[in-house]
């Protein structure tokens, strides 16, 4: 007899310390319930991103969004400077209308990579990693197809990439509130009163 425990059988014993994760309720959100933290993140995003974050680095918040969604609607993707793009009909709807349907598919995916490779609660660490991690969008598509360059850092100004670097934690920070609240004894009370 070995003095040594067989792995196998310490890795099918249950662990007397914590109960297993489906009793203590920590368990992946939902794809919808994710995606309504990616919309209330991206309302975050915006607060945020107007009044702290825009205000700390000296700048007004960046903007033609619309513009150029509306320019890719008709087929044109790329622009030199979307400043000078002609405008777009309805750019401030498109704009709104976009950005809020970008949030909910990234709040989706963020509820999707909560269940790769096995199913885990959203945590107030990995959210805001999460919202780093999609900064590469407008740093590597958004910026260098609006004419900006990579990064935005076509004129060299580091306030652009650092605006969107800030706003993106806010995203972050927003969708692992929102879910952490979802997951309350709170919003469970809130919940019993509405049914």
């Amino acid at each position: 007899m070995s003095r040594w425990p067989n792995i196998s059988t310490i890795a099918a014993r249950p662990s007397r310390d914590r109960a297993p994760a489906q009793q203590t309720g920590r368990r992946a959100p939902s794809i919808g319930a994710a995606a309504l933290a990616g919309a209330l993140a991206t309302y975050g995003m915006d607060v945020a991103g107007r009044t702290l974050v825009a205000p700390a680095l000296r700048m007004k918040p960046p903007g033609n969004l619309g513009r150029w969604i509306g320019h890719m609607l008709q087929g044109r993707f790329t622009h030199e400077d979307i400043t000078k793009a002609a405008p777009v009909a309805h750019e401030a709807t498109i704009a709104l209308t976009a950005h809020y349907a970008i949030g909910v598919v990234l709040g989706a995916g963020y509820g999707l990579l909560l269940r790769v490779p096995q199913a885990r609660q959203s945590s107030l660490r990995g959210a805001p990693a999460y919202g780093i991690a999609t900064t590469v969008l407008p740093w590597f598509w958004m910026f260098p197809a609006r004419g900006q360059g990579v990064m935005g850092l076509r004129d060299g100004d580091l306030r652009v990439p650092a605006f969107a670097l800030g706003t993106h934690v806010a995203y972050g920070l927003g969708i692992g509130f929102s879910l952490r609240w979802a997951n309350s004894s709170l919003a469970q009370r809130c919940r019993s009163l509405v049914a």
